[in-house]
């Protein structure tokens, strides 16, 4: 399957979603102007992968911020992980977190998703 790579900016995380690298990251930032165009390329990729998924996937989360849209589109992301963790996949999330608020955020995701999922405090990112 082809990664899917998007760079980082001053609004938007970088992506990097490698099935063959085994490497399923989201970084930075997530406040794009246009939320639902900037996610519809990942929710496509996730959707594709979960056709046929590796064993183990494990995500990465770096998260510096992200707002309410953001936050929503993200969810649908996971939630397509979540049902290939019901499935036949074992799925991990690790969210790294720098201050409280993003704590909080992960937690949130923790407490809505039936995934594994790890809260680990980062100095810096």
């Amino acid at each position: 399957m082809k990664p899917l790579r998007i760079a980082k900016t001053n609004d938007s995380p970088l992506v990097n979603f490698n099935q063959e690298e085994k490497i399923f990251e989201i970084s930075g930032v997530l406040i794009p102007e246009d939320p639902a165009k900037f996610y519809k390329p990942i929710i496509a990729w996730t959707n594709e992968y979960s056709k046929d998924p590796d064993p183990e996937t494990n995500i990465v989360l770096k998260i510096e911020y992200i707002n309410t849209s953001s936050s929503k589109s993200l969810i649908q992301v996971l939630r397509i992980f979540e049902k290939l963790n019901q499935a036949d996949s074992n799925v991990h999330i690790q969210w790294f977190w720098e201050d409280e608020d993003m704590f909080e955020a992960g937690s949130d995701y923790k407490s809505v998703l039936q995934i594994p999922f790890e809260i680990i405090r980062v100095d810096h990112f």
